[in-house]
């Protein structure tokens, strides 16, 4: 704390202009250091003195040059010693003939910040508290709706998830860095009525626990927009505690007119469609390529789903191998956004109901 600093400002003033110079003792914890003489008015000191840049009397050098520092034994202190050490804090002794010292600030510590008003603000290293949260109230949240960083990963503070069911199976995926980590889908415990913001991604970064469809989950992790698709990032296993299992839910039944109208609603949620063609077996990508994409139709509207490695129908060149026209009864997967396109993406080859 800053208490006495005001006080002593105005005794060394008062003194030097009384008395012409003033001696001032310096203190510390250890015994500080030596009484320092100010200089008094006009810069008057004591025979064989002079007064330095500092407003302190030293010893004068020979031919009267100021020396800027005393000799250790002659009771001065050094010239460029502004002021005593004290648990880690310096006070400043800096003054002019007529005025009051300043109020210096003392020196930071680690643990706290002085403000003008003596106010200590405490800095801590603890860890932000999780804020409940709802995978609705993610979903509709701005961030999910309004892409901010497109081309990147956009972090919006650590949550605790209400519980949830997960809805697929657990999958394997790597970065552009070789990292892998595994993804997974899940949607409310409560079972919502319909499809719309009942579904969440989820990013564990080191092996999570083996999860299956219809365990129930509740995740602690940092909401983001991974590239625009909205998630929940998670650390370790520990971000992840099991609470039981109920029956695998069952994909939502969709028309893709209202996929196709406004997909941002159904964002990560196991849908299904139904009676749909293929009308382009091999879509590419944003950047050109093939990715085991294809898109189906149902009148005006239109959907891309997309293919993996382990499927059937995946076929070399990451190409498929429908072909135009070809019927599904029903296609079934979770919503994703990926390279600027929403695409269902199938569980495995039963959500790929071929033939009507």
């Amino acid at each position: 704390m800053k208490t006495s600093s005001w006080a002593f400002g105005v005794a060394l003033a008062g003194c030097a202009a009384l008395l012409g110079a003033c001696a001032v003792a310096g203190g510390g914890s250890s015994g500080g250091a030596a009484n320092v003489l100010l200089c008094g008015p006009g810069g008057a000191c004591p025979t064989g003195m002079t007064c330095n840049a500092n407003n302190v009397c030293v010893q004068a050098a020979a031919g009267g040059a100021d020396a800027g520092t005393a000799a250790a034994d002659s009771g001065m202190a050094a010239a460029d010693a502004t002021g005593a050490k004290d648990g880690g804090k310096v006070d400043a002794v800096t003054a002019t003939n007529d005025t009051a010292l300043p109020d210096v600030a003392p020196i930071k510590d680690t643990s706290t910040v002085e403000t003008t008003a003596d106010a200590p603000v405490e800095i801590t290293d603890a860890p932000v508290a999780p804020v409940p949260a709802t995978i609705a109230g993610l979903q509709t949240a701005a961030a999910s709706l309004q892409c901010e960083k497109p081309d990147g990963i956009a972090s919006y503070g650590k949550v605790i998830l209400e519980p949830a069911v997960v809805t697929g199976p657990m999958q394997s995926v790597s970065s552009a860095g070789g990292k892998k980590s595994t993804l997974f889908f899940a949607r409310p415990a409560t079972g919502p009525v319909t499809a719309d913001n009942a579904g969440m991604a989820f990013i564990v970064g080191t092996n999570p626990l083996q999860l299956a469809p219809g365990d129930v989950v509740q995740v602690t992790g940092t909401a983001a927009e991974f590239y625009c698709q909205t998630e929940i990032m998670v650390e370790s296993v520990e971000g992840i505690v099991q609470k039981g299992k109920v029956a695998a839910p069952e994909p939502y039944l969709v028309p893709i007119s209202a996929v196709f109208a406004n997909p941002e609603p159904y964002e990560d949620v196991l849908l299904r469609v139904s009676g749909v063609v293929v009308d382009n077996p091999n879509a590419v990508g944003s950047d050109g390529k093939f990715h085991g994409e294809f898109t189906v139709a149902s009148g005006s509207a239109t959907l891309r789903v997309a293919v993996g490695p382990g499927s059937q129908y995946y076929d070399k060149d990451a190409k498929t191998k429908f072909t135009a026209g070809t019927k599904f009864a029903s296609i079934a997967g979770h919503l994703t956004y990926s390279f600027g396109n929403f695409l269902l993406r199938p569980r495995d080859d039963a959500d790929l109901q071929v033939g009507f």
